[in-house]
Formats: structure tokens, sequence, C-alpha cells
């Protein structure tokens, strides 16, 4: 941190002597650039309480990532723990007394209400810049068991076990641009009457067809619905946004966005907070190879991606080349030699998070898109002994290239072997063996100094497995993070020449060389601010 950042935070925070605050991992499951990045800053925590903080804040999390959707989007988020100490516990008017003094300033009684928990808004925001720069969600996390939280662009919850309910709701508002929809009178602002509300579950149109939820609603319902006839699915009911009249929300009651009371989101709340994640995120983290291929006839050629660590997720991969279908074996695709005859193709891989928790998705925000430029040229010799492909390392498994056999026929690759607590390669060719940042690291790890450490424990983790041949004395130009999908139009990465056993246009002709250079044509979401 420059010491102008630690001034600035420091005043902030109010305390005379900037200096360093602790930032903890809590989870990591890929790069901040392909992940919705949040950042928990405790507040009421002393110096003798900063376990008790991280164990909170674990418990918070297990809370949030508790229901659906936040349960099977967990694989898209980072999560880290900025430690701020506190000279005294609690927060103001809450359970240890009416003044506490705190890094955040937290108290309850914001606004006359007494549950309504809120904080130095500018001091934690100018603690997270600093600190985690990256993020994109503050959460202050106040150890006070009194039962209070507030939300917008820094949540905030106390330690009281229904506290995480609020969170999820009002997560519900900052990710998701979901609406309240209490009836009860409030001022808020009213919908354009042409343009329609803004939030996706919230409507002025009445008729069918209009509906934005539509799609999840039977036809054999009638709209609008009426209320209080104890029907649970989804319909169009009148009263929403602080109205009783004029504005419909899509479920009658049992939904989070309506009552604190509710444990779950009704179908279209989930729906807009799966298709909230996605937009931090790409349903292909890396490909491999990384780039376009120039390969022989004679060559087998393999191609991979790897997909965000999600629970139960329901992939769907259609693999085409030159825009024709071909079966591939779900996240790689074996073409065998022979297959593509020389001169120029392109193989193209489209992802798909098929889940049964969207109906909608106009943008295609689930779909992500991977393209090779393959260019072939003639061979007609396999060499005994020497590689006729390249090695493939996908999902953090990596497998040998395959070798010509004694009859001149390119075999079979070998099996994959487990890159342990290391991701693949920038290239997709190998497990990787050190690290330098932890996006080099598996999910659950990350990087201290040269190697992956259990977030669980902090132990290193295990090694991986190997890769293809790689000249022993090239040296790769690689830069830093560059197997994480890229934005499209970025530079170029040179990749070393791999061995290839295949002659091209006779037993004497040297060995054909395979090279690689990042240039796949990707297509890629982020969303900031």
């Amino acid at each position: 941190m420059s010491a102008l950042a630690a001034v600035a935070v420091a005043w902030a925070l109010g305390v005379s002597t900037p200096g360093s605050l602790p930032v903890e991992t809590l989870q990591r499951t890929g790069p901040s650039e392909q992940r919705l990045d949040l950042v928990i800053l405790g507040d009421g925590y002393r110096d003798v309480d900063q376990s008790k903080l991280t164990a909170d804040a674990e418990t918070l999390l297990e809370g949030l990532f508790g229901i659906s959707p936040y349960r099977q989007y967990r694989g898209l988020m980072n999560v880290k723990l900025i430690h701020a100490e506190s000279r005294d516990n609690g927060a103001d008017n809450g359970s240890y007394g009416a003044v506490r003094d705190t890094a955040f300033g937290a108290y309850f009684n914001c606004s006359g209400v007494s549950y309504l928990l809120c904080v130095d808004y500018s001091a934690v925001l100018a603690a997270a810049a600093v600190y985690v720069p990256e993020y994109d969600q503050a959460i202050v996390l106040v150890n006070d068991p009194k039962y209070g939280g507030s939300g917008g662009s820094v949540a905030v919850a106390s330690t009281h076990p229904n506290a995480v309910t609020t969170l999820r709701h009002e997560l519900g508002h900052s990710l998701a641009r979901l609406a309240d929809e209490y009836e009860q009178t409030f001022p808020y602002p009213s919908c354009d009457a042409t343009l329609d509300c803004l939030e996706p579950n919230a409507t002025v149109r009445t008729g069918r067809s209009e509906v934005k939820w539509n799609a999840w609603i039977d036809p054999s319902t009638a709209v609008p619905t009426r209320e209080g006839t104890g029907f649970a699915g989804i319909g169009l009911f009148e009263g929403c946004r602080y109205l009783t009249a004029g504005v419909y929300r899509p479920k009658d009651t049992g939904c989070l966005m309506k009552t604190n009371a509710s444990v779950s989101f009704c179908s279209v709340c989930a729906e807009a907070l799966v298709r909230a994640a996605w937009r931090y995120s790409n349903p292909i983290d890396r490909v491999a190879p990384s780039g376009a291929v120039t390969a022989l006839a004679c060559d087998a050629l393999s191609f991979g991606v790897t997909t965000p660590p999600l629970e139960d997720a329901s992939w769907s991969f259609v693999w085409t080349v030159d825009g024709a279908p071909v079966a591939g074996s779900g996240r790689i695709l074996d073409l065998p030699p022979g297959t593509l005859a020389p001169g120029g193709h392109v193989v193209q891989v489209r992802v798909q998070d098929s889940t049964a928790l969207v109906r909608n998705d106009p943008t295609g925000l689930l779909q992500g898109v991977a393209s090779w430029p393959v260019t072939v040229s003639p061979c007609s010799v396999c060499r005994a002994g020497l590689a006729c492909g390249t090695s493939l390392c996908v999902d953090g498994m990596a497998r040998p290239a395959p070798m010509c056999g004694s009859s001149g026929q390119c075999g079979a690759a070998g099996p994959s072997v487990s890159c342990g607590a290391y991701a693949c390669d920038a290239e997709g060719l190998a497990c990787r063996t050190t690290c330098s940042i932890s996006a080099d690291c598996a999910a659950g790890y990350e990087c201290r100094s040269t190697q992956c450490v259990s977030l669980a424990d902090g132990t290193p983790g295990p090694g991986g497995g190997g890769g293809g041949p790689i000249d022993a004395g090239s040296s790769r130009a690689v830069t830093p993070d560059a197997g994480w999908l890229a934005d499209a139009g970025h530079s170029p990465v040179p990749l070393p020449p791999a061995s290839c056993g295949c002659g091209a246009g006779g037993e004497g002709a040297a060995a054909a060389l395979l090279w690689l250079a990042v240039a796949g044509a990707l297509r890629r979401r982020r969303a900031r601010g």
C-alpha cells in the first residue's frame, strides 16, 4: 500500500497512525477478472477478536450460500476478509452500550429504525478500494449479537443468526437489482408507464405476453392473478414496490424480496440472481491449446475448455469444425489423425450453463464461445517413438501427447493425471509445478512464495502430473495469468515449438514443428460498477 493510500484510509478510519490491515482469503475459485469479488470488513472486532472475526465471517458465508441460487453459484465468487481492529466491540445502540468506538462506526437505530444497522460508508469504501481493489461488493460484518443489517453498495449484517437472511435479501437488490415487493406505503420513485419498471421482479404490464417473466407463468394461470387463494406458483399479483395497486410481482407469498420470513427466492428472483452472477464471469475459464494451431495431417489434435467450479452444474458443450457439428466428449474434443484435410479450418465450442433456474437469457450471459484457427499441412509418415500430437491440460487434469507406434500409426494419448493443488499452465499443455500468483493454483488453494497452499489449513498442496513433450531448452514467453480467458484483441503470447513425429512428404523429411500462439476468438463479459 502506498503511503498516500495509507494516510487516506487512516483518515477515513479516524486513526492517527496508518498501518496495513491484514487481508485473509476465505474463498478463491478463479481470477478476479472472471469472478464476482466479495470483500467482508469486520467492525467492532478488537485485536483479541480477530480469530472470532474469521469464524464469524465463515459462518456468515455458509449461511449466505445455504440457499438457492447462491449455493449453486458460489463457484463464481471470490471472498476476502479485511481484518480491521476496533477499540471497542459491538456497535452504537447495540448489545454492549450506546456508544462504541469502532473502525467503521457501526450503529443501530439508523434513520430511527431500531434494527437498521449502518456504518461510515466512506471509510468502508476507502478501505476496500485500497486493500481489495478488485472488489465488486462490500459487506461489513458487525460484532454485535443484536439483530440488524442494511443494504446498498455496502451491505451490513450483525452476528445475529437471522441477520444472514437480511443479507441474502439486500444482495438481491445490489447484485440483481431486485425490487422490494412490500405493499406498505413508503416514498419511492414510481415506475415509468412507458418503459415499465426497471427491476426484473416488478411490472406495470398486465397483458400476458408483455409480462417480463411470462416464461415462468403456466398457460392455465390467470393473469392478473388473484391474491390469497393459496396458489403457490408464479403469476401476476398486484402489490409491489411499496404500493398496493398498479404494480405487480411474480409470487403471492414465499419470496425473500417480499418478506424476510421466507427462506427462499421465487423462481423469477432466483433467475435474476443467476444472470447477475454470470455478468461477472463466462462459462469458459480457460482454453487448451491457448490459441491458433498449426499441425500436420497425421497429427492427433485435441481441444478442451475449463469451466467454473459450480455445484451440480448442467453444462452443454456443442463442438463444430468449419461450422459442422461434431461429436465431442464434453469439455474435450479429440480429432484422430486424418480428420482434417490440409488447409485452413476453424474448431469452435459453445458452452452453456443449462440450469433449470433460468428460462430468460436474452443477452446470452449463460453462454461462452471459444474458437481455434487450425492450419493443416500434408503428412505421410508417423515415426515410431515420437510424438504425433500435443499434450493437453484441462480442468486440472494433464494428459500426455500421443505417440507414433511401430506400425506408423498415431496412437492414443496416455491417461490423465491430476495437477493436485496446481492449475494447468497458460498454454493448456501441462500442470504447473510452481506458482507466482494464486491463479496458478487450483480452487481452494492460494499462492504463497512459490507454493500452492490450502486455504483451509495453510499446508502445501500436492504437486501434479506432467504434460506432453516441450523442448527442454526453449524459453517460454508467457505473461502471468495468460491462461485465463482474456478479452478478444489482447496481445499474443508466443509459445515454444513442440516435438512432432510426423514426417512431411517422406521419411527423410525433418519432423514438423507444432506452434501455438494466443489468438483464439474468445468472447467474455465482465461487469464493473
